[in-house]
């Protein structure tokens, strides 16, 4: 790395707490917390810390994300119950992730810590569904990455999400309240 990019990444790190260390086509990897000192060796950038705990995210973009992972996330997040799940549904849990456009997932010491998947004609609309992220890992901005991986993946193309619960988060992110009426027909499974 050059020291321009050094400085910026310093700059990035501050403002953000969020730092890239690893980014290939499918994986990202996260470090999270704190201020970092940043020590850059090669092209590999290390992080020394003054006492703070460090998270390490990687993100995914694996469309079959384990059916009792994402189970365990939806039960710990309210989205799930478990006397009113049946064999049936935890059996084929992942289906709506299988069968999005995009899915990105993050991961830390092997377990599922948050999701999100998104349906879209890549061009014009895109739909984000299902945004969770385990309890004991909210606030730490892993929800902010995994909307900002779905704004990246179709830059052009008009977000719509649509929540109660979560308004004030996604406003944050720029998004807004339209006045667009949604009608809906019922789903087999609730």
């Amino acid at each position: 790395m050059h020291k321009r990019q050094v400085q910026a990444l310093t700059s990035s790190i501050r403002h953000t707490s969020i730092f890239k260390i690893q980014n290939t086509s499918s994986v990202v990897q996260v470090q999270q917390r704190g201020l970092f000192n940043i020590k850059v060796m090669a092209k590999q950038a290390l992080c020394t810390l003054k006492g703070v705990n460090i998270m390490n995210v990687i993100y995914k973009t694996q469309k079959d994300i384990p059916c009792n992972e994402l189970y365990k996330l939806f039960l710990e997040t309210g989205w799930a119950t478990e006397d009113t799940t049946t064999q049936e549904q935890l059996e084929r849990f992942n289906i709506g992730f299988i069968n999005s456009t995009f899915v990105f997932s993050a991961w830390i010491d092997g377990e599922l810590a948050g999701c999100v998947r998104m349906l879209s004609d890549l061009h014009f609309r895109s739909v984000i569904y299902d945004l969770a992220v385990l309890p004991k890992y909210q606030n730490n901005g892993i929800g902010r990455e995994l909307v900002r991986l779905c704004r990246n993946a179709c830059k052009n193309s008009e977000l719509l999400v649509q929540t109660e619960c979560a308004k004030g988060f996604y406003e944050k992110m720029g998004f807004k309240e339209s006045r667009d009426y949604f009608l809906t027909l019922p789903c087999k499974w609730f």
